[in-house]
């Protein structure tokens, strides 16, 4: 048994011993069935409104195992790290807002319920989870395939301005979203979508050794010159498979902007075509 999985145990226990808990779920790798030793612990608690404003958050995480920091971070949860250094990662919701799970369609999916749902007292965290077990829903679209070409055109533009402003630090922060969008695009192009909300994630064993090459020639350091032939790389490639995908959708690429792009960043060597 991994070490996570007996805190997962103890959490199971603490919610079923604390009636404030109205329902749990978990989410993430243990949620999928694809954790390991490296994993963390995520997990949405619900509680009694009338028990929320005096719930020890802290006190009530340590009870799992000890922690060497607890706090709120920057994504709208509260990270615990525990004293094995575990993270684990914490909403603490109200029972209200139960029925706003069926919102996460989209941005997650789980293969069933029993992978995921740590307490439910009411059944209410059931049905608004319902859409979102079974198979991963379908990304493979034009809605999707158009706002990836227009975000890419647009974030391509906006790191080559400020490149040529000096702004290299900037650049490079902005190059690593165009990393995201290659990722997800790599995924659509050869129909490997299972980790769609983090396109990163296991990409090493889910895209082509081709296409992975191909995502290495788009990084950089840290330096005028190799930031510059990352985004050379990273517009021929991304071009490319958006010409694909607006193919396979039977959409048309805005042609006048991606070509004033490439005549005016990119006149000699690689065109976009």
């Amino acid at each position: 048994m991994l070490p996570q999985q007996e805190l997962i145990s103890r959490l199971r226990d603490l919610c079923q011993q604390d009636t404030r808990i109205v329902a749990a779920t978990l989410y993430g790798s243990f949620a999928m069935g694809e954790a390991d030793k490296n994993s963390d612990i995520e997990c949405v608690l619900f509680i009694d409104s009338s028990a929320l404003p005096s719930f020890d958050k802290r006190g009530w995480i340590d009870q799992i195992a000890p922690t060497l920091a607890f706090f709120k971070d920057d994504f709208g949860h509260y990270t615990a790290i525990f004293d094995s250094l575990i993270r684990g990662e914490f909403h603490f919701d109200p029972a209200e807002s139960i029925p706003n799970a069926a919102t996460w369609q989209g941005n997650a999916w789980f293969p069933s319920a029993e992978h995921a749902i740590v307490i439910d007292r009411t059944g209410a965290l059931h049905t608004a989870m319902q859409p979102l077990f079974g198979p991963p829903p379908e990304r493979d679209n034009a809605e999707t395939v158009e706002r990836f070409m227009y975000n890419f055109a647009n974030i391509v533009l906006f790191g080559l301005n400020t490149l040529e402003r000096g702004e290299l630090a900037r650049t490079f922060e902005l190059l690593g979203g165009l990393h995201r969008l290659l990722l997800w695009m790599a995924r659509l192009v050869e129909g490997s979508i299972a980790h769609w909300p983090t396109p990163s994630r296991k990409i090493e064993a889910e895209i082509s050794g081709q296409a992975y090459k191909r995502l290495a020639e788009c990084t950089a350091r840290l330096d005028r010159g190799d930031l510059a032939r990352a985004y050379r790389a990273t517009w021929t490639w991304g071009s490319e498979m958006i010409r694909t995908l607006a193919a396979r959708h039977q959409i048309a690429v805005p042609e006048t902007l991606f070509a004033r792009i490439t005549q005016t960043h990119f006149p000699d060597g690689d065109s976009a075509h």
